[in-house]
């Protein structure tokens, strides 16, 4: 699954509501209704961060987050346990941690 359309994925509601690249429409995701608004936000930033990790294949990271998420508790866990020179990692890895559990 390497082929996707590549470039920054945005909402547009004129007529329904779309994800859509510069020059083309991805999907229609609904009418105009808050859910379906939200499901378009969700569905672009999804696709928008993996690409911003690996933009040949932001698939792979899709599949990967969940591994990705239990490696850096399990890291964080061990670097609190051993701080000494991992200070600054351990507190990187606490607020992505943060961030993805309590969206802060």
């Amino acid at each position: 699954m390497n082929q996707y359309t590549k470039g920054e994925w945005t909402i547009n509601t004129v007529k329904g509501i779309r994800v859509q690249t510069d020059n083309k429409c991805i999907c229609l995701v609904g009418e105009n209704d808050e859910e379906d608004k939200i499901n378009a936000h969700l569905i672009a930033a999804a696709v928008n961060g993996c690409a911003s990790v690996n933009p040949d294949n932001p698939y792979a990271v899709a599949e990967s987050i969940r591994d990705m998420y239990e490696a850096l508790k399990e890291l964080s866990k061990y670097i609190q346990f051993n701080k000494g020179n991992a200070a600054p990692i351990y507190d990187k890895a606490i607020k992505v941690l943060a961030k993805i559990v309590y969206h802060v």
